[in-house]
């Protein structure tokens, strides 16, 4: 998933906790409903895309960075059915019109971004900037908004980064893009910019059920 696209993702699940402040802070039990169900969402996301969810304010993530270990595009699935499993039953028994309105959104959101990683890890290339993503990472802790707590959190995310911290690799050596998965009969390399031409798809040898069996890490 692109940094935009990200964004985009997250400041939907958000947008219920941030838009009404004045609400929020009269604290009316089904807003604190409807935050705990986002929390669940924001939880599931942080676990794949720690950076963004700490750009969010969620510092507990500030230390984490993103996940690119094995099987990522199939975890990521099973965590979006889990979690939209827990959505659907707690819609199912929600009597609020507000807080079903917010799972409705939630479901919706968490669905459409489950399906299109799925497509994603089917017929695209997975392209990726490791030192883009560094510098955001770590521009996201620095921000001068931050107090000084976060703002140290910066040190210990380059150190895995770099892979200095124990169970770590550096994400400049990660298999995931050493090696160019095949994804499907008909793959894309995704576009990075406006720099970039399009050129056609790029032909790739056919693969049983068009599955990606080559990539260690997933889309």
């Amino acid at each position: 998933m692109g940094m935009r696209s990200r964004k985009v993702f997250l400041f939907i699940l958000a947008s219920g906790m941030l838009c009404s402040p004045l609400a929020a802070a009269a604290a009316e039990p089904w807003i604190e409903r409807s935050d705990r169900n986002s929390a669940i969402v924001i939880e599931m996301q942080g676990a794949f895309y720690p950076e963004f969810t700490s750009e969010l304010g969620v510092d507990r993530f500030d230390t984490a960075v993103l996940d690119l270990e094995p099987e990522n595009a199939k975890r990521y699935d099973a965590a979006a059915g889990r979690v939209l499993e827990l959505l659907s039953a707690g819609r199912k028994t929600e009597s609020d019109p507000k807080v079903r309105q917010d799972l409705d959104l939630l479901i919706d959101a968490v669905g459409s971004r489950r399906q299109t990683r799925a497509l994603e890890y089917r017929l695209l290339i997975p392209y990726f900037d490791p030192s883009k993503h560094i510098f955001q990472g770590l521009q996201v802790l620095l921000d001068a908004r931050n107090d000084e707590s976060r703002r140290r959190n910066a040190l210990q995310r380059l150190r895995r980064y770099a892979g200095m911290e124990p169970g770590t690799a550096p994400l400049a050596t990660t298999p995931c893009w050493s090696s160019i998965p095949v994804a499907a009969t008909h793959a894309v390399i995704p576009l990075r910019g406006a720099s970039m031409r399009w050129r056609g798809p790029i032909r790739q040898p056919a693969m049983a059920a068009g599955t990606n069996t080559a990539s260690p890490c997933g889309a």
